[in-house]
């Protein structure tokens, strides 16, 4: 008799664990819409690591659909982090790291902003077909700019450069960037945008 009770006491556990087990990886966060509308609610785009999946279309929980594609919002952010939906066309070229911004609606992507200004300092995320852990490429897009281009290249740290060619409109970020006075994405990136910041009150 025991053990009947304890099957069913196992059983009920597993019932009502289940909704809270579906709860697990989800954060507050907001949806844009393609018409500009935002919808407040839970969001989770992927599975944790290990074993990890980043989802095609994140997960909502709140008034609308319970799940969103990039070609169907422009935007969300979960937590703290806040990703755009934009759509990438690969550039023609040897070896080429570099997008151009695509009006293909089959080419949208969700890509994580890290910095916005003069210039936006972007992620994209990916999951490693060795490892299976996450991983990213860095990239800046200049504001309506229509190209977006790797910052770095691998171990090998900033694409000096390919960078300094991008930043010619500021030959003293060219010149930092050629002599390794800045070291990563994000230096190069709020260097940008304070010296556009300057530029704008003279």
């Amino acid at each position: 008799m025991g053990n009947k009770y304890f099957g069913i006491t196992c059983i009920l556990l597993l019932f009502y664990s289940i909704p809270i087990l579906a709860q697990k990886h989800f954060e507050e966060g907001f949806i844009v819409l393609n018409n500009g509308d935002t919808i407040t609610g839970l969001i989770k785009d992927r599975k944790p690591d290990p074993f990890g999946k980043i989802y095609k279309k994140i997960r909502h929980k709140g008034k609308g659909k319970s799940r969103y594609g990039p070609h169907e919002i422009l935007a969300y952010k979960k937590g703290e982090m806040f990703f755009e939906s934009i759509g990438l066309a690969s550039k023609i070229g040897f070896l080429n790291q570099d997008y151009n911004i695509s009006s293909n609606e089959k080419e949208r992507v969700f890509i994580r902003v890290i910095n916005q200004g003069y210039v936006n300092h972007y992620v994209l995320e990916f999951q490693d077909a060795d490892s299976g852990y996450y991983d990213h490429f860095s990239y800046f897009k200049k504001r309506n700019g229509t190209e977006l281009v790797r910052t770095t290249q691998g171990i090998f740290g900033l694409r000096k450069k390919r960078l300094a060619v991008f930043f010619s409109d500021c030959p003293i970020l060219a010149v930092k960037i050629r002599n390794k006075e800045l070291k990563s994405a994000h230096e190069v990136a709020t260097f940008y945008n304070e010296w556009k910041r300057n530029q704008k009150t003279f």
